[in-house]
């Protein structure tokens, strides 16, 4: 007999004795005390378990970027493929803006990268991206560290944080600070969702 069939039981049982000791029981006697239901001793009944832990992923592809200068902010745009613990075979996609700081040689490289399953289209988890270095114009070649913004599909309830370094190999180096090429990331950190 499973669990909820004996729960059906044994609150069926708990109607017939409490209307057994209102009609014609001694009043002074007590009714029999049955288990009372735990939801906890449901499994999985309101919980997710968290599925996840440590994180390790690696994409290539290419990229588009304008260097972080005194008078201009930058941009680094790039798109690849590769393969990231729990999501599987994936692209990856993102935008991180530059912006100087007025009197530091500090670049500030920030926004947001998507990384999809490419088995499951709405299976995707996005991060935030920062990091400040010194006298850095790209963040190629930097660590940067990462969170979870948010995730959907599989990755729904997402949650963590760690580094991401890219390694750059500029192919076409322009004179208004833009530059072209191939690049290689690796991911680390943890990575935990619920469902």
């Amino acid at each position: 007999m499973s669990h909820l069939e004996r729960l059906s039981l044994t609150s069926a049982l708990a109607l017939i004795v409490a209307s057994t000791v209102g009609c014609g029981a001694d009043q002074g006697a007590s009714a029999p005390v049955l288990p009372q239901s735990n939801a906890a001793t449901l499994p999985g009944a309101f919980a997710q378990p968290e599925k996840g832990g440590r994180f390790t992923g690696s994409y290539s592809g290419s990229f588009s970027a304008r260097a972080c200068g005194a008078r201009h902010d930058g941009h680094f745009d790039f798109r690849g493929t590769g393969d990231a613990q729990y999501i599987g075979s994936s692209s990856e996609s993102g935008t991180l803006l530059g912006s100087k700081y007025r009197g530091a040689d500090l670049c500030d490289w920030f926004d947001i990268v998507r990384l999809t399953s490419t088995a499951r289209k709405g299976d995707y988890v996005v991060l935030a991206v920062d990091g400040q270095h010194e006298n850095v114009e790209t963040p190629c070649n930097q660590r940067l560290d990462w969170h979870v913004k948010y995730g959907e599909g599989e990755f729904n309830g997402a949650n963590g944080a760690g580094k991401v370094t890219i390694a750059c190999t500029a192919e076409s180096v322009e004179a208004d600070h833009r530059s072209s090429g191939t690049y290689v990331d690796r991911w680390t950190g943890r990575l935990t969702f619920t469902r």
